[in-house]
């Protein structure tokens, strides 16, 4: 897969991680809003009812001195006083967002509406100064209802204002449990994400960084003179750029380590051969042989034929030697006609076998070149 495949992922993740994440954190966040929103207007219907607690007794006690002293100048006003209790009840009725049963609301106005009741009958009673006797026997009358019903009044509105004032804590606790959920929420989304991005970013560092960074490393390691080591796994222009660097340096370590000409190690790559076996034969017993050549009579090609004839030879002679030596021998060109064998693990008898064999080789050699016979010269 390409880089840019990996970056397109990489891309989509972190768009559909983003979007994730804004989408789970704003419906967590609306739900609190809203929440927030309700508690405000549970307050605000509290302070409502609070208002009605307030005017309760204030109502009652007007109810109180109209019944008890039947002074009907503050009938009117009582009277007033309790249709508007009835009306903010009905009110806070209609926009209830509290209570699941409005029963206790519908009591306080019955109960209002027999003390308005009681109020207008006072309001109503003749005022003639002969009936004075009666009129007192219909106020004490009138008292002895009005009386549990007012008790019933205030002990309802007193009730429901504790009833209230319970389910708004109540609801505030909830709301402060709620926000502090949405805290550990928010966090614990917020940690996925960055949970998510690191792996992203581990991903992407084992696929494209870690690649790099081998082909870096391997680089290094062969300019110091070590052996290049192609990347297996990555992008695919990674494994292309390290395929194309490892023949590269295929390249350069075969023109550095040899011929140009005949293709057989340089004599830089001999003496490090010529190294490693002395080496070996610090550490073991092994017997190594080393055998020079030089040709006799090259530079009369050279000067008869011409360089090129000279090329073409050297290369033949290349190939003979090739020929008789093993694949674990080294056979090196040190210079113009010279060079050079290495014998691994030869005994001295077998490595002259070789030799006589290789000289009497070139002894036979016959060269050709355009039409003119170079053989049978010694060399």
């Amino acid at each position: 897969m390409k880089i840019k495949s990996y970056l397109a992922i990489l891309v989509l993740i972190a768009l559909i991680g983003g979007s994730g994440v804004r989408y789970l954190l704003s419906q967590g966040f609306d739900s609190v809003t809203h929440s927030t929103q309700v508690h405000a207007d549970i307050v605000l219907w509290q302070k409502d009812f609070q208002r009605i607690m307030l005017d309760a007794p204030q109502y009652l006690v007007a109810a109180d001195l109209v019944i008890g002293s039947g002074e009907t100048y503050l009938s009117v006003g009582t009277l007033k006083k309790g249709t508007n209790v009835i009306h903010d009840i009905e009110y806070l009725i209609q926009t209830n967002v509290l209570l699941q049963d409005i029963t206790p609301l519908k009591e306080i106005i019955e109960y209002a509406a027999d003390i308005n009741r009681y109020i207008q009958q006072v309001s109503d009673m003749p005022l003639s100064e002969g009936e004075y006797d009666s009129r007192y026997d219909f106020l004490n009358n009138l008292l002895v209802l009005y009386e549990p019903t007012a008790e019933k009044f205030a002990d309802k509105v007193r009730s429901v204002g504790a009833d209230i004032a319970v389910q708004v804590e109540a609801n505030f606790t909830q709301l402060t449990q709620q926000k502090k959920n949405m805290y550990w929420y928010s966090l614990f989304i917020q940690s996925c994400f960055t949970l998510l991005v690191l792996s992203c970013w581990f991903w992407i560092y084992r696929k494209i960084l870690q690649p790099i960074t081998a082909l870096r490393q391997s680089v290094e390691h062969f300019e110091y003179g070590g052996v290049f080591m192609p990347i297996q796994q990555g992008p695919k222009e990674i494994i292309q750029l390290s395929h194309s660097f490892s023949e590269l340096a295929d390249s350069l370590f075969f023109q550095a380590s040899h011929d140009p000409l005949t293709k057989l190690f340089n004599r830089r790559a001999f003496n490090r051969s010529m190294g490693r076996f002395l080496d070996d034969l610090q550490e073991t017993d092994d017997s190594h042989c080393l055998c020079f050549i030089d040709l006799d009579h090259f530079k009369t090609i050279n000067d008869t034929c011409g360089h090129a004839a000279g090329d073409e030879l050297l290369s033949l002679i290349a190939q003979l030697l090739e020929s008789h030596v093993r694949a674990s021998d080294l056979v090196a060109r040190l210079g113009g006609d010279e060079f050079a064998l290495l014998l691994y693990q030869c005994p001295l008898s077998r490595a002259q076998q070789v030799a006589e064999s290789i000289r009497q080789a070139i002894q036979k050699f016959d060269y050709v070149w355009q039409g003119d016979t170079q053989g049978n010269r010694s060399m």
